[in-house]
């Protein structure tokens, strides 16, 4: 329920759904990359509250399904206290690589910040097919 921004579950926790921070400078290191490679992204929070303020931060990537729509995945990224008025930078890398639990499919996929259960910022990136010079490692079998 906090990974859904369930305001009564955020509460429990002692977090506010309504946190007064502005998000400066979201980044994709490279915003096509091959199946296999990691997708590098940062981003700085800012506070601007006068009162510390109890944070928790995730990413979403939203996946492109085998029908061509994409479905969001939530990952944690840290539960955090920023002072008052202070700043907090982020940065992160995500593997995409072949797993048992995920199929992954070409196309435009997109990352979201989500604070406090809110998305506050939403960037675009592409994945390509396995690079020529660089073949799985799990051999496929038809």
């Amino acid at each position: 329920l906090i990974t859904e921004g369930y305001h009564r579950a955020l509460k429990l926790i002692g977090v506010s759904s309504q946190a007064e921070i502005k998000i400066n400078d979201v980044t994709i290191q490279q915003k096509k990359i091959h199946l296999g490679e990691r997708l590098a992204f940062q981003f700085e929070l800012q506070s601007l509250s006068s009162k510390p303020q109890k944070l928790v931060v995730d990413y979403l990537l939203h996946f492109v399904k085998s029908n061509g729509r994409t479905a969001p995945k939530v990952f944690k990224l840290k539960t955090t206290t920023i002072p008052s008025k202070g700043k907090l930078i982020f940065k992160k890398t995500h593997a995409v690589k072949k797993i048992t639990t995920r199929e992954y499919y070409p196309g435009v996929h997109f990352l979201e910040i989500q604070i406090n259960g809110r998305i506050v910022a939403r960037q675009e990136w592409q994945l390509k097919p396995w690079r020529i010079d660089s073949p799985p490692k799990a051999s496929v079998t038809q």
